[in-house]
C-alpha cells in the first residue's frame, strides 16, 4: 500500500488486497500483489517510478509487453 501511494493516484480505501505472490527468481525477487477495487477508479501516474499505468482486461494482459519473470508467472496468477 505504500508503493501504491507513493507511485499512483488512487484511494488506497478503495483498494482490497487479496493474495501477495513472492515470485523467487532465485538471486533476485518481486512481489506481485492481487487487488480488487468495488468500482473502475481514476488512477494515474505520481512518480517517475511509474512509466505507464491503465486499467487492463484480464483476458488481454498476455497481449502486453510483459517483464519475463511476470510473463512466466502470469498463468499461475491469473487463475
Amino acid at each position: 500500500m505504500r508503493q501504491l501511494r507513493e507511485e499512483v493516484r488512487l484511494a488506497v480505501e478503495e483498494v482490497t488486497v487479496s493474495h501477495v505472490h513472492d515470485d523467487d527468481h532465485g538471486g533476485w525477487s518481486y512481489w506481485t500483489v492481487i487487488a480488487t477495487i468495488h468500482e473502475l477508479a481514476d488512477a494515474s501516474p505520481c512518480s517517475r517510478e511509474t512509466a505507464e499505468m491503465r486499467w487492463v482486461p484480464i483476458e488481454k494482459v498476455a497481449d502486453l509487453e510483459l517483464h519475463p519473470g511476470f510473463a512466466e508467472t502470469w498463468p499461475a496468477l491469473r487463475d
